[in-house]
C-alpha cells in the first residue's frame, strides 16, 4: 500500500508502544489493562471488525482522489492497514487530517509491528468508519453491516453540559459584593425512536443472530471532583446551580462571612455538584449496550467521567480533577493525574510536544488524547479480543465477563452514598465532618457496583481467558409489569423557610425539600404502598423503569428505585433541567437503566421513591443598598442537593411507570408475601403462572391461621371482606391469558429473535 504523507512504512515493532501504558504500562508496572500479555497469546483481534461512528465530515463532498479507490492517500498510514473499506458508510474515512475519529480508531486497531507509531488494542482488527448525524443518519450507521461489523463504538454522545458550569461566562455580576449564577441545563434527552429501533435490531440480528456490541463513552460532564463533596464557607450553599449571594465581611465571623478576594482563607470554591449522568442518555445505559467511564493512570477516577448505575465498567484514559478553588474572571484549573492516552492523530496536526523522547518528532502521533472517548475504544478493543477468542459470544456472556472480573479498585464499603440517600436533603451542607462519598454499594447479592467505575476497571487478561472457555448462560427472562397506570405519586413541592435574622441587613433562609413520596398502587379497597411485586425469585441482572411524569421541571426530582431487600439505584439526581418533550411532561415514556441488583433475588416488593428539590417560586430576594438604605442581603441555603427556586415549573405526578427485571431461574420457591394488587395477576398466590385450586387452599391456609398475607384488601385486619376481595381475584386459568407457551403456560417468544431476547413473563 501506499502513502501520499511521506511517512515510512515497514516491519519491525511499534516505536510509540513504550508509551502507550494503557497496553504495558513500563514505568508504573501493574496499572494497565494487561493487554499486552494478551496480544502475547496471540489474540489480536484477528476476524473481528470494529465500527467507528464519528462525525461526518464532509461526507458526499469528501476531496478523494477518483484513482484512489481504496483511500490509500488519505486514510492514516497506521490504520490503513486495517481498514475496511468495503464496509464502510460514504463518510469521511479516518484521515491523516481529521482528528478525534482517527486517534479513536487507533486505540482500537491501529496495525501493530509495522514499524510506525504504536498499535491498537486489537490491532488486527478491521475497522469500519460509520457516519454520525442526524437521528436517521445515526439509526442507518447503528444497522450498517449487521453479519459483518461486529462492534460499534461511539465516542461522542449529545450535546448536554457545559463543563466547568462557574467559567467567566457563568457569573453576573449584579453589584460589586453580589453575582449570580446562570443555571446550565442538564438535560435528559429522549432518544429518537429510530435510533432505539436500529440498536434493537443489531441486537437481534447482528453477527448471525449472536448480537452486535454497541459500545459508548460515559461521558466527560460529571461533577462529583474528588474533594468533599460540599464546600466550607459559602454564603450560599451551592450544591449545583443556584445564586451567589456574597455580603460584606462581619467581624462576628458569621454564617454569611465569604469574600471576594478569598482574604477570609476560603476563597472562592466550588461546593460539590451534580452533573450529567449516563441516564439521561437512555441509549448509552441501555441494558444491552456498554457504557464506559474512564480512570486515570492512579487508578482514580477522572474526574470529567459522568457516572450512574448504567456504567458497566470503566477503562484508562487521562486522569484529572477540578481545581475546587477558584476566582471569578480567571476560569478554572484541572490538575492532572497521570499520562494521556498514546494514539494515532492527525499528521497535519504536526507534532505532539506531550511525546516522550524522539516519539515527539513524529507527525501522526498524539501522547495527549482524553476523555471517555479514549476509554471507550480501549474497551471495545478488549471486546475484539474477547470475540476472537470466543466468536460465540452474546452481549450478556460479554457483561458477565466483566461483571466476574473487573477489579473493583478504591473500594470502601464505608465511604457509600446512594445508600443513605432514600430521604436524604437535610443535612447541614457546610459541615466539615460530611464524608466524600465512593458510591461503591454492596447489594444482597454480594455484588459490588459503583456509579463511578461500574463493576470496576476492565482486567483484559482475565476476560479473555475466561472467555476461551465460557459455556454460556441460562435464559433470559423478563418480569414486566407492562404499562401500571393505577398508581398514585403525587410529589411535594419544595418550599423556602426563613430562619430569622443574621444582623441588620441580612436574612436567613433555608430550603426545605418536598416529603419523600413512594409509588402506590390504587385498588378498589385503598391503595397499596409499593411499585409491583414479584413472586418469582430470579437472578437479577439489568433493572428497566419507565416512567411518565407530568407537570414542567423534571431536574427537581430525586427518583430512586429501591430493591426488596433494600439496595438502592438513584434513577435522576436534582438539576437545572426545565425541558419537557411535551409542555407540562418532565418524562414521557422515558426509560432509566440500572446494574445495582445485578445477582439479587428479583421476590418481593419493588419500591419507587421521589423527591421535590426546587421550589416552583422566586428564591428569596433582597434589595440592593442605596444612599439612603443599607438594603437587605438575603441568604439561602439549598442544602445537599436543592436548587433556587423557579416559578415556571409545576407540581409534579406520575402518570404511568413499567417496572422490568432481567434474570434468570434460580429454581428456588416463589415469594409468598406479594400485595396481590401489586402484581399483574394477583390471584395467582404461590406464583406458578397459573391461577387454581392451590391459590384457593393458600388464602384460607393464611386466612385460617391469621396470616396477614391474606389481607388482600390490605386494611391490616383480616376479615370477611378479605373473602369475598379474593374471590374477585380468583379467576383460574393462565397468568398471561394465552393458555401456551412455556412452563405454568406464560408465553414464549418466537424463534426469529436473537439469543438476549428474554422470555417475558408478567409481575
Amino acid at each position: 500500500a501506499r502513502s501520499s504523507v511521506g511517512l515510512a512504512r515497514g516491519g519491525g515493532g511499534d516505536p510509540a508502544l513504550t508509551a502507550q501504558w494503557h497496553i504495558d504500562n513500563i514505568t508504573n508496572v501493574g496499572f494497565d489493562h494487561k493487554i499486552a500479555a494478551v496480544n502475547d497469546s496471540g489474540i489480536t483481534g484477528t476476524g473481528v471488525v470494529v465500527g467507528v461512528l464519528e462525525a461526518n465530515r464532509g461526507s458526499f463532498n469528501s476531496p478523494y482522489d477518483q484513482d484512489d479507490p481504496d483511500f490509500a492517500s488519505v486514510v492514516h498510514p497506521d490504520l490503513f492497514p486495517n481498514y475496511r473499506n468495503d464496509l464502510s458508510q460514504v463518510t469521511d474515512p479516518f484521515q491523516v487530517d481529521v482528528t478525534h475519529e482517527t486517534s479513536v480508531a487507533g486505540l482500537i486497531g491501529a496495525a501493530g509491528d509495522n514499524g510506525i507509531f504504536g498499535r491498537g488494542v486489537a490491532f488486527n482488527a478491521g475497522l469500519a468508519a460509520l457516519r454520525n448525524g442526524s437521528a436517521l443518519e445515526v439509526s442507518e450507521a447503528f444497522a450498517h453491516e449487521l453479519q459483518n461489523i461486529h462492534i460499534v463504538n461511539n465516542s461522542w454522545g449529545p450535546s448536554n453540559v457545559t463543563f466547568p458550569i462557574f467559567g467567566v461566562t457563568g457569573l453576573t455580576p449584579i453589584s460589586a459584593e453580589d453575582f449570580e449564577v446562570t443555571p446550565v441545563q442538564v438535560r435528559a434527552v429522549h432518544p429518537a425512536g429510530i435510533e432505539e429501533l436500529a440498536i434493537e435490531r443489531g441486537l437481534d440480528l447482528g453477527r448471525d443472530k449472536k448480537s452486535r456490541v454497541f459500545v459508548f463513552a460515559a461521558g466527560n460532564g460529571n461533577h462529583f471532583q474528588g474533594w468533599n463533596r460540599f464546600a466550607i464557607g459559602n454564603a450560599i450553599s451551592l450544591p449545583q446551580f443556584g445564586y451567589l449571594d456574597i455580603p460584606d465581611d462581619s467581624p462576628d465571623g458569621g454564617v454569611g462571612d465569604f469574600l471576594i478576594d478569598g482574604s477570609d482563607g476560603l476563597g472562592w470554591r466550588y461546593s460539590g455538584v451534580i452533573g450529567d449522568r449516563t441516564e439521561y442518555w437512555p441509549i448509552a445505559s441501555d441494558a444491552y449496550t456498554f457504557a464506559i467511564g474512564a480512570v486515570g493512570e492512579d487508578n482514580v477516577l477522572a474526574g470529567y467521567s459522568t457516572t450512574g448505575t448504567g456504567v458497566l465498567v470503566a477503562a484508562y484514559s487521562e486522569g484529572g480533577t477540578l481545581d475546587q478553588d477558584w476566582a471569578p474572571g480567571s476560569g478554572y484549573g484541572f490538575t492532572g493525574a497521570g499520562r494521556a492516552i498514546t494514539t494515532t492523530n492527525q499528521v497535519a496536526a504536526g507534532t505532539d510536544g506531550n511525546c516522550p523522547g524522539g516519539l515527539a518528532a513524529l507527525a501522526g502521533l498524539s501522547c495527549s488524547f482524553n476523555g471517555t472517548s479514549a476509554a471507550a475504544p480501549i474497551a471495545a478493543g478488549v471486546m475484539a479480543l474477547m470475540l476472537e477468542a470466543n466468536p460465540n459470544l452474546s452481549v450478556r456472556d460479554i457483561q458477565h465477563i466483566f461483571q466476574r472480573t473487573a477489579v473493583p479498585i478504591n473500594f470502601d464499603p464505608v465511604a457509600t452514598y446512594w445508600t443513605n440517600l432514600v430521604g436524604y436533603g437535610q443535612a447541614d451542607p457546610d459541615d466539615p465532618n460530611i464524608q466524600n462519598p465512593t458510591f461503591w454499594q454492596v447489594n444482597s447479592g454480594d455484588v459490588k457496583h459503583s456509579d463511578e467505575y461500574g463493576f470496576g476497571l476492565i482486567d483484559a487478561e482475565a476476560a479473555v481467558d475466561m472467555a476461551r472457555t465460557w459455556g454460556g448462560l441460562n435464559k433470559l427472562i423478563a418480569l414486566d409489569t407492562g404499562p401500571v397506570t393505577d398508581v398514585e405519586a403525587e410529589v411535594p413541592d419544595a418550599t423556602f423557610e426563613e430562619l430569622g435574622e443574621i444582623s441588620d441587613t441580612q436574612v436567613l433562609n433555608a430550603l426545605i425539600p418536598g416529603d419523600r413520596v413512594a409509588v402506590a398502587r390504587t385498588l378498589a379497597s385503598g391503595a397499596v404502598t409499593g411499585l409491583a411485586c414479584a413472586r418469582e425469585n430470579l437472578r437479577v441482572e439489568a433493572v428497566e423503569v419507565t416512567l411518565t411524569i407530568s407537570g414542567d421541571g423534571p431536574g427537581d426530582l430525586l427518583i430512586v428505585l429501591q430493591s426488596p431487600r433494600g439496595s438502592v439505584s438513584p434513577l435522576a439526581i436534582p438539576r437545572a433541567d426545565s425541558s419537557a418533550p411535551v409542555p407540562g411532561t418532565s418524562y414521557l415514556e422515558y426509560k432509566f437503566t440500572t446494574y445495582k441488583h445485578w445477582g439479587e433475588l428479583s421476590g418481593g416488593t419493588w419500591n419507587l421513591f421521589l423527591q421535590d428539590f426546587r421550589p416552583n417560586e422566586e428564591s428569596p430576594e433582597g434589595t440592593l443598598p442605596t444612599d439612603d438604605d443599607p438594603g437587605e442581603e438575603q441568604i439561602t441555603l439549598l442544602g445537599p442537593l436543592g436548587l433556587p427556586g423557579n416559578p415556571d415549573h409545576g407540581e409534579k405526578s406520575v402518570v404511568s411507570v413499567r417496572l422490568q427485571i432481567y434474570g434468570t431461574e434460580t429454581g428456588l420457591e416463589p415469594t409468598l408475601a406479594c400485595p396481590p394488587g401489586l402484581t399483574t395477576c394477583p390471584g395467582d398466590l404461590n406464583g406458578d403462572g397459573v391461577v387454581n385450586t392451590r391459590d384457593l387452599q393458600l388464602f384460607f391456609e393464611w386466612y385460617n391461621n391469621a396470616d396477614l398475607r391474606a389481607d388482600i384488601t390490605g386494611d391490616g385486619t383480616l376479615s370477611f371482606n378479605d373473602i369475598v376481595a379474593f374471590r374477585g381475584i380468583w379467576a383460574p386459568g393462565f397468568c398471561g391469558g394465552n393458555g401456551g407457551g412455556g412452563p405454568g403456560g406464560r408465553p414464549i417468544n418466537p424463534p426469529s429473535v436473537g439469543p438476549d431476547e428474554p422470555t417475558v413473563r408478567p409481575i
